[in-house]
């Protein structure tokens, strides 16, 4: 048998394996950017009759999921709060399809004060919605309706 056919017939395969890979992964991402998209509505239209109080952004993050030809970003945004003496935290999470995207929106919560609604009969219920911040820029707003 001949090493160069076998060799070829290799790359072949393997090429044909990343190409299926890289179709199930933005397949996957596609699939998860859509359910996000679907619970964060519902969550906030969940949350329309909550209180609403001030919260300490206090990390944030950026997960990059590399693919051979395909990547995205989630950036992760936590933050904490206090009710009654009681403290609370949560996060906010948004993919992207850059990871420059994804940072440059986790860099615009980094040590602010935000505003966030909770569920009054379950405060460590809480969601932070873009929409009831004053303070963001445009670009970060922008961001955001893109996700």
């Amino acid at each position: 048998m001949n090493p160069e056919v076998t060799i070829e017939g290799g790359r072949a395969l393997a090429y044909i394996g990343s190409l299926v890979y890289t179709a199930g992964l933005a397949a996957f991402g596609g699939v998860a950017f859509l359910f996000r998209k679907i619970l964060r509505s519902f969550r906030e239209s969940q949350a329309e009759g909550w209180q609403v109080t001030s919260a300490q952004v206090t990390s944030r993050d950026v997960t990059v999921i590399h693919g051979r030809f395909l990547d995205y970003a989630i950036a992760n945004v936590g933050y904490a709060y206090s009710i009654s003496d009681a403290y609370y935290s949560g996060y906010l999470t948004r993919q992207f399809w850059d990871e420059q995207r994804a940072w440059t929106f986790a860099d615009e919560y980094n040590n602010r004060q935000v505003m966030i609604k909770y569920n009054p009969s379950k405060p460590q219920k809480s969601i932070l919605r873009l929409g009831d911040q004053w303070h963001f820029s445009r670009e970060a707003r922008l961001l955001d309706f893109n996700s």
